[in-house]
């Protein structure tokens, strides 16, 4: 029996996650990989990264993250979900 208060090792899922501007517009979508990896090109500026719920009435499993693109770099974005298993 594992302890409720473990910790589990991450784990990568296939989700579908928005690109939103400053003002909460969404201008991408994309659904990751089955290694939960995707890329995406952007102009540069400040973003907001936010889970596509799929399920309706089903709560959020990631925190949106704001990341800021800078002309001409790669940026590498951890988003982590919580899918409740423990």
């Amino acid at each position: 029996m594992v302890s409720p208060t473990a910790n589990c090792p991450a784990k990568p899922i296939v989700a579908t996650v928005a690109v939103k501007d400053v003002f909460g517009r969404e201008i991408a979508r994309i659904t990751s990989g089955s290694d939960g990896s995707f890329r995406m090109p952007l102009p540069p500026g400040k973003y907001i990264i936010s889970e596509v719920l799929l399920t309706p009435g089903k709560p959020a499993s990631l925190k949106p993250e704001t990341v800021t693109v800078v002309s001409g770099s790669f940026l590498h974005v951890a988003l982590l979900f919580d899918t409740g298993i423990r």
